[in-house]
């Protein structure tokens, strides 16, 4: 089976799909940010953190209304999305698994992660395998990777 159909459906279906890292989602969210939202550290502890990847988003007043607005709307809210303790939580330690909560803050993804589990309720239906459709390189190699594949 192709995974452009099924992740066709998916998008179609649900309105968006997203990269999920196997890193906690309460490990990554500031914990005044859960306090903004009025929302408990201990729901998200052993929940998927979004990654910032990839992201599909069919636009539909359902995707726009209860994703996207949200989303953006605590993006422009001082105190949800970037906190007075933002620059103290940036670096994110690379732990697979449970990080212990409140140890960093991925910004954005925090947010989108956090939607999505209230608005589906889980998150294997929204994941796409990144890896069968895109490839991230991060390194001070990049640029060589780039030039080694034909680009100039």
């Amino acid at each position: 089976m192709s995974l452009f159909p099924t992740l066709e459906s998916q998008v179609k279906h649900y309105g968006i799909s997203t990269w999920m890292f196997g890193y906690s989602l309460g490990g990554h969210v500031d914990p005044d940010t859960f306090k903004y939202l009025g929302e408990d550290p201990c729901l998200f502890y052993d929940k998927k953190d979004a990654a910032g990847g990839g992201i599909i988003v069919r636009r539909t007043d359902f995707t726009l209304e209860t994703i996207m607005r949200p989303w953006v709307s605590c993006a422009l809210s001082f105190g949800c999305m970037v906190t007075s303790r933002s620059k103290e939580l940036f670096d994110c330690p690379a732990i697979d698994g449970l990080t212990p909560l409140g140890s960093c803050h991925r910004f954005d993804q925090a947010i989108l992660g956090i939607i999505l589990y209230r608005v589906y309720g889980r998150d294997d239906v929204l994941e796409f395998p990144l890896g069968l459709v895109s490839a991230i390189k991060q390194s001070s190699e990049y640029f060589l990777y780039l030039e080694n594949q034909g680009y100039k």
